[in-house]
């Protein structure tokens, strides 16, 4: 009875795994930025922050060029598939009849109080000529853009030009009602906003994407677009590939190498059904802990493989007189314990993705721990130890060669910048730069939050925190002056027009006390900023009863204010990764103390610590190569626990070999290795840059971990 468990638990485990993930299946989770922290530096304007980045990240921002009949054709079709693809909670391109009257109605009882920032310089340092003969050129040019009625009450066209710098900017409309760009390089753009849906299918959005910009290349129409969630979809995408592609090579690699070495497809068989118990395992128990787990994770957690089947290996090599699980009994056990310790305190570093890695990791390993030492047909396979496999190609004199990288440790720089970890996807990059073109933005500006007790205190605090910046700033106040800047503004408007009485009598166009101050109910106010072309801007009254704006500004200039504070998500990341590698470097300290302690129970002190300084030396080489390849980053620095543990295993295992099985040992390690390399290897070619830094990180360094573990410990055991 006890022989039959032993022989069908492994299956037993394998389904219940798969009635489990039926039951209740696991959700592959692959935006990076769910797992971070979501707090900022200032809880204060927390909720600011939230509701603008929910406002950056649910907008799709299209630009299409459309200069002829045709293109505008084509053009109205685009709007009509963007409205019908379910994809979309709103899709603005044109003002409705009644947000245009709610425009009139509004500017028209503000003449008077209106000024472009030309006239208002001007004003202010009392050039009354200056502004006198541009508007008399635009007023009587065969090309003026001022109707002759306006001059009644306006008679400078101070409102009039105020619109007319209003309609030079991102809200143009041409004679159909749509969004126009001012033309660039001799073309027109149309601007068309979407409002993305919740939990909408990513890939139904890429294809829109690509669809779209195949039709409009074809016909030799330039299209653009900018959102975060198509950075974010293309990422998720390429992410889901790769694991897929990563993983079946992996595994392809790791099943080629056993059956080189053992030559048996039974014996191949029995070690796919140990990775599939682990493996499975662990997904059952997270899809029962919790709903989700990181795509990174699992690609991350391919150690496991590397390491069950490290402890199949050993088995193996062991087989020879029946007593294997006797002599690979302490030094697996130490080896898992050792690595479990390493994950333990891993799991502290707060970080979602490294914490389900480290959980992932351990489940599976104690499971492959378990079935290697009770599953009974494990225990009838052997290796060929008379393989043709040159292993003994290190000596001493080689290390010292190794030695002299250390030279390189001063040129070990980490960079935590977020944007470095960034996939390279590359149409869309060029997307972004046109589309920065166009509006008018450089990489040099960013985005501010602004905050106020009331719209009006809003709209000044804006007023007071652009002063500075000498270039343009995008703003709600690019809109709507502030009551105090309106009473400014009809009072220079009104000095202004009665300096000028004379010239104006002369020329019968009007009486300056047409020109009234009016001030703005706070219905009528709210009515305004309700319109779709503000929404860009004006986030409105949050949680904590004060009102928020967004403004784009030049970042060579950027000053963080009472008025005003830098949204900048991208640092928050940065100082975010920064500070958990200062973490993760204590943990790694505490971990090689605790591992110490816990080896010199069971071996000498002198040993002890051999076993712990070959992976840490390795950690170094690894980390120097890594260097000359490009920027290190936080996840170099999470893939050091793998280098760290792998090494150790494979450390105690020439440790507590016996004499006469040295060969065995040193083969069993040799393939261990080899299994474990083919399955980071691959990672290097990932184009996912987190990805490819663990796996270089984790490949490097056990090859060091096993030239130096050769060196030294092999002639010892």
């Amino acid at each position: 009875m006890k022989q039959t468990l032993s022989r069908f638990f492994p299956y037993v485990l394998i389904v219940t795994s798969l009635v489990v993930l039926w039951l209740s299946p696991l959700q592959i989770q692959s935006n990076f930025t769910d797992t971070l922290p979501k707090s900022v530096t200032d809880s204060e304007w927390e909720a600011g922050y939230q509701k603008l980045e929910q406002h950056l990240q649910k907008q799709v921002v299209f630009a299409v060029e459309a200069s002829t009949q045709e293109n505008s054709q084509l053009l109205t079709e685009f709007i009509q598939s963007l409205s019908t693809s379910n994809l979309f909670k709103n899709v603005i391109y044109n003002l409705e009849d009644s947000e245009k009257k709610s425009l009139f109605a509004f500017y028209e009882s503000l003449k008077g109080q209106m000024l472009s920032t030309e006239d208002r310089s001007l004003l202010l340092s009392n050039q009354y000529e200056k502004i006198k003969n541009k508007r008399l050129a635009e007023v009587y040019s065969p090309f003026g853009m001022m109707p002759l009625g306006d001059l009644k009450s306006d008679p400078f066209g101070f409102h009039n030009r105020f619109l007319k710098d209003f309609a030079s900017g991102q809200f143009a409309q041409d004679a159909e009602g749509r969004f126009k760009i001012t033309q660039k390089k001799g073309k027109s753009y149309y601007i068309v906003r979407a409002i993305i849906k919740d939990n909408i299918d990513e890939k139904k959005l890429l294809k829109l994407y690509g669809d779209c910009k195949l039709r409009f290349t074809q016909n030799d129409q330039q299209f653009l677009a900018l959102a975060a969630q198509l950075y974010l979809a293309k990422g998720n995408q390429l992410a889901m590939t790769e694991a897929s592609v990563i993983g079946g090579l992996s595994l392809l690699l790791i099943l080629l190498i056993f059956l080189y070495f053992f030559k048996n497809i039974k014996q191949l068989y029995y070690v796919i059904i140990l990775i599939s118990t682990s493996v499975l395992s662990a997904l059952a128990l997270f899809s029962l802990l919790q709903s989700n787990v990181h795509i990174i994770s699992l690609i991350f957690s391919v150690s496991i493989i590397g390491l069950v089947v490290d402890y199949a290996i050993h088995l193996f090599a062991h087989n020879n007189d029946g007593s294997a699980v006797k002599k690979i009994f302490k030094p697996m056990t130490l080896a898992l314990i050792s690595t479990c310790i390493g994950y333990v305190l891993l799991y502290v570093s707060g970080l979602k993705v490294i914490q389900d890695t480290a959980l992932f990791s351990v489940v599976g390993l104690v499971v492959g721990y378990v079935c290697v030492l009770f599953w009974s047909p494990l225990k009838n396979v052997q290796i060929k130890t008379t393989t043709n496999v040159k292993i003994d190609f290190i000596q001493k004199k080689h290390l010292w060669a190794l030695l002299v990288i250390l030279l390189g440790l001063p040129f070990v720089k980490f960079v935590d910048d977020v944007e470095t970890l960034r996939p390279t996807l590359q149409q869309l990059y060029s997307d972004e730069q046109a589309m920065q073109s166009i509006f008018g933005i450089s990489n040099e500006s960013g985005y501010y939050l602004v905050k106020g007790a009331s719209v009006d205190q809003l709209l000044l605090a804006e007023e007071k925190f652009k002063a500075p910046f000498e270039d343009p700033v995008v703003s709600l106040t690019s809109f709507l002056p502030s009551s105090q800047q309106r009473t400014q503004n009809w009072q220079l408007i009104n000095d202004f027009t009665t300096s000028q009485s004379v010239f104006l009598k002369e020329l019968q166009l009007g009486s300056v006390t047409s020109l009234q101050y009016n001030d703005l109910g706070q219905k009528h106010l709210d009515e305004f900023l309700k319109l779709e072309i503000l929404s860009n801007y004006y986030l409105g009254k949050l949680n904590d009863g004060n009102y928020y704006s967004m403004l784009l500004a030049p970042l060579k200039e950027a000053v963080t204010s009472k008025q005003a504070n830098f949204y900048d998500r991208l640092g928050d990341y940065s100082n975010y990764f920064k500070n958990l590698r200062q973490k993760v470097s204590l943990i790694y300290i505490i971990a090689l103390l605790t591992i110490m302690c816990f080896l010199m129970l069971f071996m000498p002190i002198k040993k002890a610590v051999m076993v712990l300084m070959i992976p840490a030396v390795s950690v170094l080489f690894s980390l120097i190569v890594c260097s000359l390849i490009g920027p290190l980053n936080i996840f170099h620095t999470l893939a050091v626990i793998l280098v760290f543990t792998l090494g150790l295993d494979y450390c105690l295992f020439f440790i507590f070999a016996e004499q006469k099985h040295t060969n065995s040992v040193r083969l069993s390690v040799f393939i261990s290795v080899l299994t474990t390399l083919s399955g980071f290897a691959v990672l290097v070619f990932s184009s996912t840059p987190a990805i490819q830094s663990f796996g270089a990180m984790v490949f490097f360094g056990l090859c060091f971990v096993y030239l130096i573990a050769k060196t030294f410990l092999s002639e010892q055991a």
